[in-house]
């Protein structure tokens, strides 16, 4: 209750009805807030660029952790000097509830770019 009030009286006046609307019940709203909008902003910026990309996911490292840092060392040309330490997996299952994974997924479904989506499909925001 108290970030939902500190949300209403210093953040929601700086966005839009529709947003502040697509926010309900999303915990920590400014942080999935600037999450999308990060993501949203580096495809249009690597598109507008026109730069080579390497996209990474959480899952990947977990799936198949040497494969994954294989195909990244090699993106960025570089070689793996490392094991590195033991990959620590987890879905967070346990900070949210279903309600607020529900609201946190229609929240990125209306804010998301088509090319932000994309890539969240894996993650069930389809």
């Amino acid at each position: 209750r108290e970030r939902d009030e500190y949300h209403r009286i210093n953040e929601a006046p700086y966005l839009s009805r529709e947003l502040v609307k697509a926010a309900e019940g999303v915990p920590c709203r400014t942080d999935f807030l600037r999450y999308v909008q990060w993501h949203n902003r580096a495809f249009n910026m690597t598109e507008s660029l026109n730069k080579p990309v390497h996209i990474l996911h959480y899952m990947d490292f977990r799936d198949n952790y040497n494969g994954t840092m294989s195909k990244l060392m090699g993106f960025l040309e570089q070689p793996l000097v490392t094991k590195g330490d033991q990959f620590r997996w987890s879905n967070y299952s346990d900070y949210y509830t279903s309600g607020q994974r529900m609201a946190t997924k229609r929240f990125i479904k209306f804010y998301a770019s088509p090319e932000t989506l994309r890539e969240l499909a894996r993650y069930g925001i389809e």
